[in-house]
């Protein structure tokens, strides 16, 4: 087969990915938010880093964290992408890579850590090119509107990698 079936493939936003996005709200590579459903919203290739810097609040019981996420994913060929975008390409690729940034707090409840983080958007990819970086143009004009709508929280268990 020429196409990855639909359980390998890869999707990236949520609570332990790119934690400035919802679940499958981005990606693949520059698709804009209005192509398709969140469902098609898989890729075949993924590129992610994170970055965390954690410190303790109350000693053991509350942490705390500043993180850091990039990445994005992509399709290889267009047989593997149904909306036509997302396809990878060597000269756009780094282009497409989104970064969000964030806080977070750890409750360390003994039995199991639960988590709240709250992820900052800094670079969309599913913007237009001169339009990607959003956090210094959407601060520039609305921050109230910018934090509704651009920014996501993200609940989980355990720590997200």
């Amino acid at each position: 087969s020429n196409v990855i079936p639909y359980d390998k493939r890869y999707f990236i936003g949520g609570s332990n990915s790119l934690r400035g996005w919802r679940p499958r709200g981005i990606g693949p590579g520059n698709t804009p938010k209005s192509s398709g459903s969140i469902i098609d919203r898989s890729g075949e290739f993924l590129i992610e880093a994170n970055l965390e810097y954690r410190f303790t609040l109350i000693k053991n019981f509350i942490e705390s964290a500043l993180f850091l996420d990039a990445g994005n994913i992509w399709n290889l060929s267009s047989a593997g992408s149904s909306t036509g975008y997302g396809v990878i390409n060597r000269n756009t690729f780094l282009s497409e890579v989104a970064v969000n940034t964030g806080i977070g707090f750890r409750f360390d409840l003994s039995v199991f850590l639960f988590r709240i983080d709250w992820g900052l958007p800094i670079r969309d990819p599913s913007k237009s090119v001169d339009q990607r970086w959003v956090m210094t143009k959407q601060v520039s004009g609305s921050l109230g509107k910018y934090l509704l709508d651009e920014t996501a929280i993200a609940i989980g268990i355990g720590y997200p990698f």
